[in-house]
């Protein structure tokens, strides 16, 4: 990843949620093994999607912006990582806090991304998860608890990442 690009993501998220938060900084992300925080959003079809729809599945869960470097770069490993477990216990869902819906479409057609994008323009759900730079995922597990986190770009079909994943498949709800 270039430096400049991963720096103004940084920035720039930071700002965004420091925005978001009425000028405050984030509190953190949430620790491992607490409950994840349910919300709800609109995605590119204008659906509201829950997290809470998803419970029972391993839910891979992405903050990012077309606008930040980090993020583009990470997201064709993105939909390799969801090619290879959709139709599994999993969901992969993609919070976008771009402000122009039409920006947003635009970049999602011309990648061909077919996970689920949804959209957060305010920032009010990626300030709930104390996102204070992007690209930033949460892997939340069957029941619901943050099994981890990640901040900063990342090559997602890393076998390790695989393993995790499919770890976290296999336990009970």
């Amino acid at each position: 990843m270039k430096k400049t690009g991963l720096l103004v993501c940084l920035f720039v998220g930071f700002a965004v949620s420091a925005f978001a938060l009425g000028g405050q900084a984030p509190q953190g992300l949430p620790e491992t093994g607490r409950p994840a925080i349910d919300f709800k959003l609109p995605d590119l079809s204008g659906r509201t999607i829950s997290l809470s729809g998803h419970k029972g599945k391993v839910i891979f869960l992405n903050f990012f912006a077309t606008w930040c470097p980090p993020c583009r770069e990470e997201m064709p490993s993105m939909q390799a990582l969801y090619n290879k477990l959709k139709g599994r216990d999993f969901e992969m869902l993609a919070v976008s806090i771009d402000r122009d819906a039409a920006k947003l479409k635009a970049f999602v057609e011309k990648n061909k991304y077919t996970f689920r994008i949804l959209s957060d323009p305010d920032g009010t759900v990626a300030s709930q998860y104390g996102v204070g730079a992007i690209p930033a995922t949460f892997i939340i597990d069957k029941k619901g608890r943050i099994a981890g986190s990640f901040v900063g770009g990342r090559d997602w079909t890393e076998r390790s990442v695989l393993e995790m994943l499919t770890r976290l498949m296999k336990e009970e709800r």
